[in-house]
């Protein structure tokens, strides 16, 4: 019988081996970029199904498709893992977690992995997981300063273990945390020991690193122009090498930095737009982002309106595509965590029925069936009742809402007539008025025309007539400019604009649409908006300059509105303070739309409000 269990047990410690050098495998090919190789291994019929999904969820995170790194991870059963699996499955969770800014999730999965690799023996696995932690903690906002013990235990176990390679990453993280503003070159003392250590580890990956960390101090903290280009130009020759664009990429955004600080705009231009030709991941257009808006401020700088304008509109274009891909990535992140909540609640269950199979005979077994069946058709009934419940109050909701729009209309049907009213009085009666006025004191004043003592204040009556009478014009414009439905709402915040603009203030208008008529109330509002937002910077802001842009989408309308003025400090505003701006929300909210304000003090301000078109 013994002799029959030896060679099954061989097999089964053999697999066991296996399955842990495929993992290495994978985390080398991962190492040095080789990202064909890694697909290639996973698509292996070799690799178990468990250990193809823990595999393709890592391959994921490589090439930052986080919502679908999330996906396959939560297709694992957990249950079902060994020791090693769990090790690498909890390290690549965390690595999702850790992408997503969820840090706490991470640092709790990290320390699971660590665990796991240090019972398996894996001492590298393990100490990588130091760095890890101390790179997550440092990320976080609740770990200011990070923890530098895990940064330390991880140069320490580096020199025990003798891995070039860590102790190399280590001493660059130690010449950041040590850095000393009064004698900043020692920090080159750190990189010069790392780079030594990243040639005694034979990885020119790690090297390409550190001659890069080279480059950004000279470059970016000494303003040495010349050796930043030498160290960017030998890091970029490696990663050539290695076909890695998703490392060259940011390299020649830097470069672009360099040429910037010289005056050098067109070479600034030039090196973004190699950045910008490089292929990079779909779910990596932070740098798309960067690349766009300084593309942007260059031409702004070179006056090349047209093409600041077309690199700002991709700059948006890209921002939107980050939104987009973070909502994916909250979503599967959500169904990550509630497989996980599934998977231990299944645990739980089944250590129970476990329990009660042992503890009771066949009779407990068929009561406790008749129970579970009778708990799940009660959940059934609950849920059909929560349904109900949940379908009731989204239509009280709904008419709700539709009773709220349609006052809302009555109400600004009520003011746009009293606006008429009030512009039309202003206009037909007291317009009438000081225009004869006018016409009778003309007459007075040429009678007197001998009389040289009436002439200094009859002039200034003149002058109080004159200012009276275009401010009684301008007012009349000002409260009629949102009703003009026969020229729209272009024309009427032009007029509206015009009519404030003075030697203190220059407004501008900026409008590209689709030539289509929004609705008579939309437009209102809209009008209503701009009007308070525009006489908030005539009050308050003390600008010089500003601008109005409005942008009309297929489904959507933009308002951007800037100025040059004081600003203020946005974390400081109360949730009720300023009725201007709580109402010109409250409006923005009413119509399904959203508001965002970026200011700070002594930088001006911007208000960007997004409206769906209905």
């Amino acid at each position: 019988m013994t002799k029959k269990l030896f060679p099954l047990l061989l097999l089964l410690i053999l697999a066991q081996f296996k399955a842990a050098g495929q993992f290495q495998e994978f985390e080398n090919y991962l190492t040095f970029r080789q990202l064909e190789k890694a697909k290639e291994l996973i698509q292996s019929e070799e690799l178990s199904a468990l250990d193809k999904k823990i595999l393709q969820g890592k391959f994921y995170i490589e090439n930052y498709q986080i919502d679908s790194a999330f996906i396959s991870l939560l297709e694992v059963d957990t249950l079902q893992l060994n020791q090693e699996q769990k090790a690498y499955y909890s390290y690549y969770l965390a690595d999702a977690y850790d992408q997503t800014s969820e840090y706490s999730l991470a640092v709790d999965f990290m320390t699971q992995a660590q665990s796991l690799y240090e019972d398996l023996g894996l001492k590298n696995e393990a100490n990588e997981m130091n760095l890890k932690i101390y790179l997550t903690l440092l990320s976080s906002p609740f770990f200011k300063g990070g923890d530098i013990s895990y940064l330390e235990n991880f140069y320490e176990k580096a020199k025990e273990l003798e891995n070039y390679n860590q102790l190399s990453r280590a001493e660059i993280n130690l010449a950041f945390e040590n850095f000393n503003p009064e004698n900043p070159f020692e920090i080159i003392d750190y990189f010069d020991r790392a780079f030594e250590l990243s040639k005694k580890s034979d990885n020119k990956l790690d090297q390409a690193r550190v001659l890069n960390y080279y480059g950004m101090i000279y470059g970016e903290s000494f303003g040495i122009t010349d050796s930043a280009e030498k160290y960017y130009n030998q890091a970029l020759k490696i990663y050539e090498e290695f076909d890695d664009n998703y490392k060259k990429k940011p390299i020649y955004i830097l470069k672009s930095n360099l040429a910037r600080a010289k005056g050098d705009y067109k070479e600034s231009i030039r090196m973004l737009k190699i950045a910008d030709s490089i292929p990079t991941y779909t779910y990596k257009n932070e740098m798309n982002v960067s690349i766009y808006q300084n593309l942007a401020n260059d031409y702004k700088d070179l006056e090349m309106v047209d093409s600041a304008y077309f690199y700002m509109l991709r700059y948006n274009e890209a921002r939107d595509e980050i939104n987009y891909q973070k909502q994916n990535v909250n979503l599967a992140r959500f169904e990550a965590e509630k497989k996980e909540k599934e998977n231990l609640i299944l645990n739980q269950r089944n250590e129970r029925n476990r329990n009660l199979l042992f503890g009771m005979g066949g009779l407990l077994i068929g009561f406790s069936l008749i129970s579970y069946l009778l708990y799940i058709n009660n959940k059934k009934k609950q849920l059909i009742f929560e349904q109900k419940e949940e379908v009731n109050h989204q239509k009280t909701q709904g008419l709700l809402n539709q009773i709220k729009m349609t006052t809302i209309e009555g109400v600004l049907k009520g003011q746009e007539q009293e606006r008429k009213k009030i512009a039309s009085d202003l206009h037909d009666n007291l317009g009438a008025r000081l225009t004869a006025l006018r016409m009778n004191f003309k007459h007075l004043k040429d009678q007197c025309v001998n009389n040289s003592e009436l002439q200094n204040p009859l002039e200034k009556t003149e002058q109080l007539l004159e200012e009276t009478y275009h401010d009684i014009r301008r007012m009349s414009h000002i409260q009629n400019s949102g009703i003009l439905a026969k020229e729209g709402l272009i024309p009427a915040i032009e007029k509206f604009v015009e009519a404030i603009n003075s030697d203190q203030l220059n407004i501008e208008v900026s409008h590209f649409d689709k030539d289509e008529k929004l609705s008579n109330n939309l437009e209102i509002n809209l009008f209503r908006i701009i009007q308070e937002l525009t006489t908030n910077i005539t009050k308050h802001a003390k600008a010089s300059e500003a601008s109005i842009n409005i942008t009309n989408h297929e489904d959507s309308i933009n308002i951007m509105i800037e100025d040059n003025g004081v600003g203020f400090d946005t974390s400081k505003i109360k949730p009720h303070a300023g009725i201007g701006l709580s109402s010109i929300k409250e409006k923005v909210e009413d119509l399904n739309g959203s508001l965002a304000i970026d200011s700070y003090p002594g930088k001006g301000t911007t208000i960007i409000i997004d409206l769906p078109i209905q």
